[in-house]
Parts: structure tokens; C-alpha cells; sequence
């Protein structure tokens, strides 16, 4: 009797701990309790009466002898596991899919899964509680890969080339009509026949390899079937198996990648042992992992070549060279034609794999700039299952890079691509390691620095439309981009959108200057739609340091104007949010002061700017000394202060305090400043609280004076 332990627990056993998690099965064999695998599986989903009744008889089946290289079948636990759920379990998903790249072990699980089922199907309660009627395997692959000598061939097993000849198939060896009553049947009366079939029997049926059809533009059938069989009565299952994933159906696929390290270890012993040949060491077996990705057959292969090196070191060279041109080629050609849909995706590709490292998307949108981030995202999904290998980065930030296996297959086609030169040198360029732009390429450039100091921004417009955008390595570069953003903003008929993709390339190259930055502020201050991000702009100079403080200075006081004008904007009277955008203005005024070196005299632009916002918050305070005190306070805290901050501040609340009747609150704020030094609330030099201390203490005694003399 089989037992499922619904938590994670551990076993000790003298030295030894192991660990097993929720789910893990036990089964009794003989006087012992062991953990169930997948050689276990028929004995598990069986009626488990075979020590009484036998195996039966085998299910009705039409399967061919495997065509595996290697004849010992290594178990993959997880994929066989799911391939019994779903077969017996998923009562309404009569189709599944194993996908994945070539020689990842697809054709063989599926045989191995058609055949067990039929060897013990008698045992199975396939559908309410009768057995499946038939098992079918049949294959449209094309060409296999001959692992001893490495080189593609015919496949001679292939079944079908069409769907005419695969509804055929299934008829015939399910043995419901013989090859002379369909030899003549159209499209129609086959389908009808599958229906009447479909409606007296039930089983599985294997289609292997079947985008062998859809890659040379034939219907594959697919969905005739499911409709067909989704009308039946009777239980049918499909299994299908292909290398990229169904779009139309990535709820019932399964990604077949490389072997498990456990799965590894045991298939490359059995490879060793049929080929005769010494297994690997650590360390081989270590590099056997890398470069061949897990998969079984450039295992194969490599081992293969082992026979007539002297060493594995000399085998993983030679697979590396010419040795696996043919296998890399067989694994990855047909994937790699596949895109010629999306030209862009095999640019992508060759970029990744000569960057050498993982990228995540966001970087790979930096480096390819000029490809939309939307079509960038398509071809790293056409990539992502043959191509890439897939980790998780910092933040769990999804990384992506060329896999081994296929990295080698990349090398030995993209020297030749008319691309490569415009690859290197866009990736270089991301790389901070920029190549030389061609001679025409730096006069082009210069002209467009002096076109812009001239004013004549339709000249660098015209020197743009003259590029070709995805070849020319001077439209990537970010100070071309910041240039053309420019000549977009101030051209007599400016472009701001366009204007604004330019900047945005330009940034993603880690390129921006400030008269890119006075271009967008101008943008952003002048357009509805994004005026409020206006704040963005400036607080990208105020807060890089790449930036002198002059230009911080110019895009605090920015800053302060951007304020102000939606301070004026607003329609509602919300007190407390006109209040805090005037706060915000004389935040952004101080701040210019700091960063500064102007003439802050009485009658100066920011003098006059600051004495408006404090005329203006007088009104929104209803004239309280206690707010312009919370004020002070608020700044201090922020270690925002100036001589021209304390100079305002103290005149405005001077000009409130004189109207009330009693001067409590004179002496209070210097008793709060007084308390926050005292606290260490926040740091502030003696320096500066001195300053504030002084022009108040003055204000106290022109007050206490003037009560005196009212006695």
C-alpha cells in the first residue's frame, strides 16, 4: 500500500540525514518501506493486483522499436510523474505537449510513457474503469542525428508528412479500417471516420515531432483533433511533442531542458558502458555539464568522441571545434531559420552571447536602444526556450544568457553575419568600451554640434533622416540622440515627442548634458499632459552628481518657478495644498542659494521671488507666527538654510508677531532652537542657529521696547 506524507520531514540514519519534501511516496517492497520512483509508476496507478493476476496482456498498440542511440532508458522523475497526471488525472485536457530544444530527451520520454502504458494498460483504470483500447505512436521527424559519427541523416522512421497522412495513420493502426479503405478518402470522410473511431474506443496517441509540418507551412491537424475528440464519448489523450512552446496552449505544455545532476550522473554511466569507454572524472564531468547544457544527446556526442581521443579534456576540445558542428547544427539550425520572421531576434541573440555575461531586459533595451522595447520583449520570448538559459538577479531581477551548447552554435555562424561588425560595436559601446566611429561618422557628429550653437536645428534633422537608424553606429550614440532631442525641441516646428524618445535613448546610453536637460525641463513645463513629472527633470541635475552646483542652482530655482506656476494653476482652494506647494517653492528657492555664488542683495530676482512666497504664505498661515516657527523648524531639519532664508523668514514673522497682543511666541522659537540643539534632533551649525538666534533677539527687544514704552 502506497503512502504519501503530507509535510517535510527528515530520516537519520547513524550519520547520514536525509531530507524528503511534502508529496514524497512510499511504497512496501518485500520487508522494506522505500521511496517510490518512476520505475514504480504502473505499480502505483494500477489496480496493484499484479502478484495475483500477472501483467495481463498488453493494451492493443501500434509503437516502433525506439530509435534511441542509447538502449538504457535513465528515468526523469518529475517530467514522467506529470506526463501519469495528466494522462489519468486532467479529466478535461485531452492534449499535452513536452517541448523543448532538440536532443533534450522529448521523442524518448514520450516512447518510454506510450510503451509502459501499453505493457501494463490491463492493470489501468484508464476511464471509469475500463482500460485504454489502443496506444498509437507516430512520428513526423525528419532527420536524426547519427551520435557515432556525428552527422545528421534521413530519419527512417518518419510516419507522416501531412495531416491527410497522420489521420490515415491513426485509423489504420488503431486498427479500425485497413489501408485500402482510406487510400481514397478526402479530408472530410477521414475526419468522419475519426469521429466514429473516436466515438468506439478510447487511448492515447503520441504525434511525435509534430511542428515537423508547421515548419515547412503544412496544417498540423492540431485542432481538428481537439475538436473532435473533445466531442466524443469516449476518453481520448494526445501527447504531442515539439520544440518551441504552443502559444495556444502553454497551460497543457511542458519545457523538456537537460538532465537532472542525478540524471546526468546515471545516463552518462550508461552511455559510457555501451560505448565502452572510461566514465568522466569530477572535473570532466563538471565541464561535460557546461558544455554540453545537460542534454542528452551532445552528451552522446561527446562521448562518442571520447572513443578516439585520449582523454575527456581532448574529447570537450574537439566537440567544442569542428567535433560538434554537426550536433550544435542539428540541435539549433532549424530554431535559428525559424526567425527570419523576427530578423531582429537573431541581432539580439548574437548581442547576448558576445556581452558574454547575463543581462536582463532592461539592459538588453539598453544596449539595442534603437529596437522598441515591445519587439525587443517578442524576440526574448522566440529566444527564451532554445536559446537562453534563465537565472533570477538581485531584487529577483529575471537574467538571461546564451546557453553553452548554443553559444557554440552562435559562434561558429554570426562571423559571417553581415551584422557582427554592428553588433560588436553597439555592445562595445554599452560596454564603455566604445569602438571609433568611422571618419564620416565624426564630421557627421561635429556637424551636428555646430548646427545646434547655430541654431540651425533643421540641418541636424536632415542629417538624422539621412542614417540608417539600425546600421549606423553615430545614430546610437548617445550625444547624436541628445542632439537631435535638442533640434526636435527648438526646430520652428518642434516635435516634443519625438524630441523626447531621442532624450530617452540617450539616457539609456548613460549619456545627458544640461542643455539636453534645459531642453526636456522646457518640454515638461510646457505640456499638459506631463507637466506634473516636471519635478523628475530637475531633481535628475539637482541630485547627479555629474552636474556642477552651478547648474543644480539653476534647476533648484527651476524647481521653485515649477511651483509657483502650478500654485497659480490650481482652480480649487485646498489650503493645505497651496500651502505645500509654496512651502516646496521656498524650499527649491533656498536651495539655489546654496548651491550659488549670486548676489543675494535686497531688490535681487531670488530676493523678490522668496519675499512673494512668504507674502504668499502670510495669507494661506491666516497670518500665525506658530506656522512660519513649524516652517523654520521643517527646513532646519532638512538642513535647508541660508542667510536670505533667515533674513525673510524672520521679517515675515516679525511683521505677524507686532500685531498681536502678547509676545510669548518671541521667545519661543528661540527656545525651540535652543531644544532642538539641545536634543540633537538634527544637525545644524552653531553658525547658523547663532544667526537665527541674533535677528530674533533683536526683533524681542524692538518689542519689548515698544510694550514699555505703550505703559
Amino acid at each position: 500500500m502506497p503512502i504519501s506524507i503530507n509535510k517535510n520531514f527528515s530520516i537519520i540514519s547513524g550519520t547520514k540525514t536525509k531530507k524528503y519534501e511534502t508529496g514524497t511516496i512510499f511504497i512496501r517492497l518485500h520487508h522494506e518501506t522505500i521511496e517510490a520512483n518512476s520505475s514504480n509508476i504502473p505499480f502505483l496507478v494500477s489496480s496493484r493486483n499484479l502478484e495475483e493476476e500477472g501483467v495481463g496482456f498488453p493494451v492493443h498498440r501500434s509503437i516502433p522499436p525506439s530509435s534511441s542511440t542509447i538502449k538504457a532508458f535513465v528515468n526523469r522523475p518529475e517530467i514522467e510523474w506529470n506526463l501519469w497526471r495528466w494522462l489519468l488525472e486532467e479529466e478535461f485536457m485531452p492534449r499535452f505537449y513536452l517541448c523543448g530544444t532538440g536532443g533534450s530527451g522529448k521523442s524518448t520520454l514520450a516512447y518510454e510513457f506510450a510503451k509502459t502504458l501499453s505493457d501494463f494498460g490491463s492493470n489501468i483504470d484508464f476511464s471509469c474503469g475500463s482500460n485504454p483500447d489502443y496506444i498509437i505512436y507516430l512520428s513526423a521527424k525528419e532527420t536524426e542525428l547519427d551520435v557515432l559519427k556525428a552527422t545528421e541523416k534521413k530519419f527512417l522512421g518518419r510516419d507522416f508528412k501531412n495531416k491527410i497522412d497522420m489521420y490515415k495513420e491513426i485509423l489504420k493502426n488503431g486498427a479500425a479500417f485497413s489501408t485500402e479503405e482510406l487510400s481514397n478518402c478526402t479530408t472530410t470522410q477521414l475526419e468522419s471516420k475519426l469521429i466514429e473511431f473516436f466515438s468506439n474506443y478510447s487511448g492515447l496517441i503520441v504525434l511525435d515531432d509534430i511542428d515537423a509540418l508547421s515548419r515547412v507551412g503544412e496544417d498540423t491537424g492540431e485542432e481538428t483533433l481537439y475538436a473532435i475528440i473533445n466531442r466524443g464519448s469516449k476518453k481520448q489523450k494526445i501527447l504531442y511533442t515539439m520544440r518551441n512552446e504552443p502559444f495556444y496552449a502553454k497551460s497543457s505544455a511542458m519545457q523538456v531542458g537537460g538532465l537532472k545532476d542525478n540524471e546526468l550522473i546515471t545516463f552518462l554511466k550508461a552511455v559510457c558502458r555501451q560505448f565502452s569507454v572510461p566514465t568522466p572524472s569530477e572535473k570532466d564531468l563538471r565541464e561535460i555539464k557546461i558544455v554540453s547544457s545537460s542534454l542528452p544527446l551532445l552528451i552522446e556526442t561527446i562521448v562518442g568522441i571520447r572513443r578516439y581521443e585520449s582523454s575527456y579534456a581532448d574529447a570537450i576540445k574537439t566537440f567544442t571545434r569542428d567535433g560538434g558542428v554537426e550536433a550544435r547544427k542539428y540541435l539549433y539550425d532549424r530554431e535559428f531559420r525559424s526567425l527570419t520572421s523576427t530578423p531582429r531576434a537573431k541581432i539580439i541573440l548574437f548581442g547576448i552571447d558576445y556581452f558574454g555575461d547575463v543581462l536582463s531586459l532592461r539592459e538588453i533595451s539598453v544596449i539595442f536602444v534603437l529596437i522598441p522595447r515591445e519587439e525587443i520583449e517578442e524576440c526574448i520570448s522566440k529566444l527564451r526556450i532554445i536559446f537562453l538559459t534563465i537565472s533570477e538577479g538581485e531584487g529577483g531581477e529575471i537574467k538571461y544568457a546564451v546557453s553553452p551548447s548554443s553559444s557554440s552554435y552562435v559562434k561558429d555562424i554570426y562571423f559571417n553575419n553581415p551584422n557582427y561588425d554592428y553588433i560588436k560595436r553597439t555592445v562595445d559601446t554599452y560596454k564603455k568600451s566604445p569602438s571609433e566611429l568611422s571618419k564620416d561618422e565624426k564630421i557627421k557628429l561635429m556637424n551636428a554640434r555646430n548646427f545646434i550653437k547655430v541654431k540651425n536645428y533643421d540641418a541636424v534633422i536632415s542629417l538624422a533622416s539621412g542614417l540608417e537608424n539600425y546600421d549606423n553606429a553615430l545614430y546610437g550614440q548617445g550625444e547624436f540622440q541628445a542632439l537631435l532631442g535638442q533640434a526636435y525641441t527648438f526646430s520652428p516646428t518642434p516635435k516634443f515627442e519625438l524630441a523626447l524618445k531621442c532624450f530617452d535613448k540617450a539616457q539609456k546610453r548613460n549619456y545627458s548634458n544640461i542643455f539636453m536637460m534645459r531642453a526636456k525641463y522646457i518640454i515638461f513645463l510646457g505640456t499638459e499632459r506631463i507637466f506634473e513629472q516636471t519635478p523628475e527633470v530637475c531633481n535628475a541635475v539637482i541630485e547627479n552628481a555629474q552636474f556642477s552646483d552651478r547648474n543644480k542652482s539653476e534647476f533648484c530655482l527651476k524647481l521653485g518657478d515649477f511651483y509657483i506656476k502650478k500654485y497659480k494653476k490650481q482652480k480649487h482652494h485646498d489650503t493645505k495644498i497651496l500651502r505645500s506647494l509654496i512651502e516646496k517653492a521656498i524650499s527649491s528657492y533656498v536651495k539655489h542659494t546654496m548651491f550659488g555664488d549670486d548676489d543675494y542683495a535686497q531688490g535681487g530676482f531670488i530676493y523678490k521671488k522668496l519675499q512673494l512666497c512668504f507674502d504668499e504664505y502670510e495669507k494661506l498661515v491666516n497670518r500665525n507666527p506658530n506656522n512660519i516657527i513649524e516652517l523654520m523648524e521643517k527646513l532646519i531639519r532638512q538642513n535647508i538654510h541660508s542667510p536670505l532664508l533667515i533674513k525673510e523668514s524672520s521679517s515675515c514673522w516679525s511683521r505677524i508677531i507686532k500685531n498681536y497682543k502678547t509676545y510669548e511666541e518671541t521667545h519661543n522659537i528661540i527656545n525651540v532652537i535652543n531644544k532642538i540643539k539641545d536634543q540633537r534632533r538634527f544637525i545644524v551649525s552653531d553658525s547658523i542657529r547663532h544667526d537665527y538666534i541674533k535677528i530674533l533677539e533683536e526683533e524681542v527687544m524692538i518689542l519689548d521696547n515698544l510694550q514699555s514704552s505703550r505703559h
